[in-house]
């Protein structure tokens, strides 16, 4: 979702600030939990839904999978990072965010939609489960 904005944000400056925050944002994520950047984000729809595949082939409980589209829908980045306040990212705002649909469609899962008031809510679930 950051780099799809990021790609997609016009003005050069505001698009290298987005960057230089993904950046920072990583390392203290990898800092704080002592691990590889390159092995622990999800870069790209595809990966995540394949992992989503993996956990529907291989875990009975599918909560899993219900956190991972949880976190990538709810996820929204530009906060500011550290205890310092760092005027360059207090501008910056999520402006080219990817459809949900599109980030719950995918090859083993397929979409519930329902209507809550005036929003629609999407869920995605594995093909394999029955819930309701």
């Amino acid at each position: 979702m950051v780099a799809f904005d990021i790609l997609n944000t016009k003005k050069k400056d505001l698009a290298l600030a987005k960057s230089k925050w993904k950046d920072e944002w990583e390392d203290s994520v990898c800092e704080s939990l002592e691990t590889d950047r390159n092995e622990f984000f999800i870069r790209s729809g595809r990966q995540a839904f394949d992992l989503m595949e993996k956990i529907s082939n291989e875990i009975e409980d599918r909560s899993w999978i219900d956190l991972l589209v949880l976190e990538l829908s709810r996820f929204m980045p530009y906060y500011q990072l550290g205890l310092e306040e760092n005027k360059a990212y207090k501008k910056l705002r999520l402006k080219n965010r990817l459809p949900r649909r599109r980030l719950l469609q995918g090859p083993g899962l397929h979409q519930q939609q329902r209507r809550k008031g005036n929003s629609e809510v999407i869920y995605a679930r594995s093909r394999n489960d029955n819930r309701q």
